[in-house]
C-alpha cells in the first residue's frame, strides 16, 4: 500500500466519526517487514488512542529495536 494512501484512510475513518475498537494492519503478511510499520502503529496510536493495536508476527523479525517500540507504543496510549 502506498504511504499516502495508507494515511488517508486512517484520516478518513477518523473524519467519519466512528471510533474503531480495534485495529490490525496486517493478518496474512508478515508486518515487521515494512520498513513503515513503527511509523504506521505509532500515527494510528495518535488519532485513535484508544482502540485495540494489535501486530500479527510470526516473530521471526524480532529483533531489540522493533521490541523496543512495540513496547513504547503500548505504554503511550495518549501519543
Amino acid at each position: 500500500m502506498e504511504t499516502d494512501l495508507f494515511y488517508k484512510i486512517i484520516d478518513d475513518l477518523n473524519n467519519v466519526g466512528r471510533y474503531p475498537q480495534s485495529i490490525t494492519l496486517a493478518r496474512i503478511n508478515e508486518p515487521l517487514l515494512d520498513k513503515r510499520l513503527k511509523e504506521f502503529s505509532f500515527y494510528i496510536r495518535k488519532v485513535f488512542p484508544k482502540s485495540i493495536y494489535s501486530i500479527w508476527s510470526n516473530g521471526l523479525k524480532l529483533d531489540k529495536e522493533s521490541v523496543d517500540w512495540i513496547v513504547e507504543l503500548g505504554e503511550n496510549t495518549n501519543l
